[in-house]
């Protein structure tokens, strides 16, 4: 897979790729996180929860390309939400360690999906993210400037397949 300019450029601005412990495949998407996240994802940072099986196997279905769940709107049991009311805030969803965390971030480009801030869910209010969620533009902005998020009609704007749009009617 070539990286593109965009990639680069955040690379250079102090996001770090995410690398699965235990690859499932070569990569065909991408995540990249602040220094921040990482430190939580190994264990630095809250290391009576992290790393955690649960967390690495949501990320490393989304590196390797496998089957994720999705919604772009208020739905339960996904690997991938988009919040409701925030502009291109998506979340990773962890359902373990308990309580659950979500990881916040925006879409760079087509498969390259940026964690920005890593919450525990019972800190977020319920199912309620967006004064949460927004925190993730604001770090967008102080680590990419004016680089615009991907913006898409459909979830395929965002991800290769395969995936499952839980919000589609069958």
């Amino acid at each position: 897979m070539a990286t593109s300019a965009t990639f680069i450029r955040a690379l250079a601005a102090g996001l770090v790729r995410y690398r699965p412990p235990r690859p499932l495949a070569e990569p065909k998407r991408h995540i990249l996180i602040t220094r921040e996240v990482r430190e939580i994802l190994d264990g630095s940072v809250y290391s009576h929860c992290f790393p955690h099986y649960s967390a690495d196997a949501v990320m490393g279905k989304f590196v390797a390309g496998h089957f994720l769940y999705v919604s772009r709107h208020r739905a339960t049991k996904v690997d991938l939400e988009q919040i409701e009311n925030v502009d291109e805030v998506w979340a990773l969803c962890f359902r373990m360690p308990v309580p659950g965390w979500r990881l916040f971030g925006r879409f760079l480009e087509h498969n390259t999906f940026v964690g920005l801030r890593l919450f525990d869910r019972h800190l977020l209010g319920g199912y309620r993210y967006e004064e949460n969620a927004k925190t993730a533009i604001q770090l967008w902005t102080n680590v990419l400037g004016n680089l615009r998020p991907l913006r898409g009609a459909s979830v395929a704007a965002y991800l290769s397949e395969p995936f499952r749009d839980v919000d589609e009617t069958e």
